[in-house]
């Protein structure tokens, strides 16, 4: 039995909201043809110190209410951060009149399976990074914020030097058994630092959802098709895992030229490699960094522990079955349900 200690009583914040005016006639449709500037026209009011992007359908509003509720209790987030993209009109319709969110329309797209959704979800970060210059996390309404991401994602630490950082999974098996542990899409963050280095990493997973039909394998297998080498000092392993995962694709970085000042000075230049001394003018490159969260705090298989908002930062427990009765069942017997109407 999975049971949530808070160390201090949260505050009770009100759900439903007089929603926010902003005239929806203003903003692009989204069809089949929607471009990058469509998808872009819809980032939320706020969008640092990074938006959140979710997908959700009318049987997923409670989940999705309960996700936002932790979320603002627990975090400098707020619903102003939040890209949403509501599937149906009843989805649409509860979230722009009940809780002042301006969900993005999806209705009139052609969406008839979980990869298609998938591969557009990756098209839309591109989009994002590329067009809005914002950072984006993905994150799954059933990864429950029991603290704030942000001191891990933005600081100075290994999470904030990471261009894309993720939580950890086992999934798909071939890449947990040879690097130890994997990047879980249930809560990753991409950063729009290097623009160019990450739509060539996206444009590649997303030509592997189609291929795989997942985009959880399509992530992993899209680091290892572009060289991703992990640090073997970094810690790697899954469920056992208190420290963070360090990893660099070299093909992605950036790289511009530095120079102290005319006539050779010494240079001092800092490569993905370690520092390089010289003089005159020298190209540094500035690696593609991949970075897993500790399992100790963002947390997977959750089992029989006690989830504390002292250790905890998000829990995104696994459970085989995927219907949403089954995860409201056990946010509820963990004492994390907040949904305010409920009976």
């Amino acid at each position: 039995m999975v049971i949530f200690v808070s160390a201090e009583l949260p505050v009770a914040l009100t759900e439903l909201i007089d929603p926010e005016i902003y005239d929806l006639e203003t903003l692009p449709a989204i069809t089949k043809d929607a471009t990058c500037v469509d998808w872009a026209a819809w980032i939320p009011p706020r969008s640092r110190p990074a938006v959140v992007m979710q997908v959700v359908s009318e049987g997923y509003i409670d989940i999705e209410r309960n996700f936002i509720r932790l979320m603002e209790r627990n975090s400098g987030f707020t619903r102003r951060n939040i890209y949403l993209m509501c599937m149906d009109d009843a989805s649409k319709n509860f979230f722009d009149t009940k809780m002042g969110i301006r969900c993005v329309p999806m209705s009139a797209l052609d969406l008839p399976t979980h990869e298609h959704i998938w591969q557009l979800r990756v098209r839309v970060v591109s989009c994002l990074l590329e067009i809005g210059n914002v950072d984006v996390i993905m994150s799954d309404a059933d990864a429950l914020w029991l603290a704030d991401p942000a001191k891990d994602l933005f600081s100075r630490g290994d999470g904030g030097r990471g261009d894309i950082v993720a939580s950890r999974g086992s999934w798909p098996n071939d890449q947990w058994k040879e690097w130890g542990s994997t990047l879980c899409m249930g809560f990753i963050l991409f950063r729009a630092r290097n623009v160019a280095g990450m739509k060539r990493f996206l444009d590649v997973m997303a030509d592997l959802v189609v291929q795989n039909k997942d985009d959880q394998i399509s992530v992993n297998r899209a680091a290892k098709q572009l060289g991703i080498v992990w640090d073997k000092n970094s810690d790697m392993r899954y469920e056992e895992s208190t420290g963070y995962g360090r990893g660099i694709i070299a093909g992605l970085g950036t790289s511009n030229n530095s120079t102290s000042g005319g006539g050779g000075d010494l240079f001092i230049g800092q490569t993905g490699h370690g520092v390089v001394v010289g003089r005159g003018t020298r190209e540094v490159e500035a690696p593609f960094r991949v970075t897993l969260l500790p399992h100790s705090a963002y947390t997977r298989l959750c089992g029989r522990r006690t989830l504390s908002n002292q250790t905890t930062v998000v829990a995104h427990c696994y459970f085989p079955q995927k219907e949403a009765g089954v995860k409201t069942s056990w946010m509820k017997k963990a004492n994390l349900w907040s949904v305010q109407d409920d009976p």
